[in-house]
C-alpha cells in the first residue's frame, strides 16, 4: 500500500510540473505558401483588460525564426525583433516575405492568456490581401 501511495504521489507531482509554464506560448499550425504568395502576416490582439507583453515570431518549416520585414505594436511601427506591451484591444503584428512552396507558422510567447491571433499567408503586401490567401488561428 505504501508503494502505491508513493507512486501515486510521484505521478501527481510529475503531472503538475508542466502546468507552471502552461499558457506561455500559443502557436498556429503550419500553412504552405502557394504559387505567387509572397507574404506571411501574423497578428495577435489583446482581448483582456490589462497590458499583455508578448513576442511574436514567424517560423519556417524547420522551426527557425524568420527576420520580419515590418513589425507594428498597437498601430505604431516598432523595431524588428522587440517585444510589445499590447494595450487592451491593441494588436501586435509581424510581416515576413516568404518563398512559395514552403510551410510557415506563427507563435506568440509571453502573457498570452488573453491574446487571440492568426497567421495569414497571401499574395499582397497591402491589407486587405488581394487575391487568394489562407489563415489559421493561434491556439
Amino acid at each position: 500500500m505504501k508503494v502505491f501511495a508513493t507512486m501515486t504521489t510521484a505521478v501527481c507531482l510529475l503531472a503538475t510540473t508542466g502546468l507552471a509554464h502552461a499558457g506561455s506560448t500559443i502557436a498556429s499550425p503550419a500553412i504552405f505558401g502557394g504559387n505567387g504568395e509572397l507574404i506571411a502576416f501574423c497578428a495577435v490582439r489583446n482581448a483582456g483588460k490589462t497590458l499583455a507583453t508578448a513576442e511574436v515570431s514567424l517560423l519556417d518549416e524547420a522551426g527557425n525564426a524568420l527576420m520580419p520585414t515590418q513589425q507594428r505594436c498597437n498601430g505604431a511601427d516598432q523595431p524588428v525583433g522587440s517585444t510589445c506591451r499590447i494595450t487592451p484591444g491593441g494588436t501586435f503584428s509581424v510581416f515576413v516575405l516568404i518563398t512559395p512552396g514552403f510551410a510557415y507558422a506563427c507563435s506568440a510567447t509571453g502573457a498570452v492568456r488573453n491574446l487571440r491571433g492568426a497567421i495569414t499567408v497571401g499574395q499582397s503586401l497591402v491589407l486587405p490581401f488581394a487575391g487568394a490567401y489562407r489563415s489559421a488561428a493561434l491556439r
